[in-house]
């Protein structure tokens, strides 16, 4: 068999670049469509969802989990319930409705007149039956750190049931909220990008991969943009794909992955960064 390219992005339209694929040949994908027209960045052109849709099923493996990062458009003094439709068409196509985060901005400019704060931002975590990895972010401080507290639990028939669980650890599992910085240097250090305009978090890919990837892995994105996933995949020690039709995105994102940089002793770099993050060597010296 012959074996299969990784480690590329390529200038094609989202269902273009997934036809060229096997099927059942992706362990995830972290992708972010546009939303609505609200920035389209010229991919509501070119965005059709149901082939879309169904392309991913074919291509991603059992077990293999899809990270779609979704916000709805507020006009005519509505939601546009797009997310709703496109969460309810995956699982027509047999996915799993495996988890909903809420990715919350830490600030955010809105008009709060009428309603409480702008549309939240989705991310639909869908599965392929059961996930093949699960690797929960324990991040979340525990007040109780190093007690032992009782836990009380409610039985079908309403009745109390009491148990006594073991020491408290330091740090809990994040909750489906997740709280985020946004806006230039908060969404990547490297500058050349930000002429997207719609980036998603470095971190939040980077937490998305890791919570439902291992390390050699193949992770799709398939409308990369300015390569955020492909970019924290590499970072993760995950094979990558990525697929972007508009020429100025593509330039972007072919530069943002060629300017990480390897170290010996197994780290991969941003390209901004002057010293490895893991064992403190310089790009002058991995050069020398």
């Amino acid at each position: 068999m012959k074996k299969m390219k990784v480690n590329y992005i390529r200038k094609c339209d989202a269902v273009s670049g997934m036809l060229s694929l096997p099927d059942a040949s992706i362990d995830m994908v972290v992708t972010s469509p546009p939303y609505d027209q609200m920035r389209t960045n010229g991919n509501a052109a070119v965005f059709d969802f149901p082939p879309i849709a169904r392309e991913i099923w074919r291509v991603i493996k059992p077990g293999g989990v899809v990270c779609w990062v979704v916000e709805e458009q507020i006009s005519n003094w509505s939601e546009s319930g797009t997310s709703s439709v496109q969460r309810l068409y995956f699982k027509e196509l047999g996915f799993a409705l495996y988890n909903t985060l809420i990715m919350q901005p830490n600030f955010q400019r809105t008009n709060t007149r009428v309603r409480y704060g702008r549309s939240p931002q989705y991310c639909f975590v869908l599965s392929k039956g059961k996930p093949k990895t699960i690797d929960l972010i324990r991040d979340r401080k525990n007040s109780t750190a190093g007690c032992r507290t009782p836990s009380t639990f409610r039985n079908e028939n309403g009745s109390l049931r009491f148990s006594t669980v073991g020491v408290v650890a330091e740090y809990g599992v994040r909750q489906t909220t997740w709280h985020y910085m946004t806006g230039g240097s908060h969404l990547t250090a490297d500058e050349f990008a930000m002429p997207h305009g719609s980036m998603m978090p470095e971190w939040m890919a980077r937490d998305l991969v890791r919570s439902w990837s291992s390390p050699g892995d193949l992770i799709l994105d398939p409308m990369c943009g300015a390569a955020t996933t492909t970019k924290m995949a590499a970072m993760e020690h995950r094979h990558w794909i990525g697929f972007e039709p508009f020429e100025k995105h593509y330039q972007i994102s072919l530069q943002r992955m060629k300017s990480l940089w390897d170290c010996p002793c197994g780290a991969i770099n941003h390209g901004t960064d002057f010293a490895c993050g893991k064992c403190g060597a310089t790009k002058l010296e991995q050069s020398a």
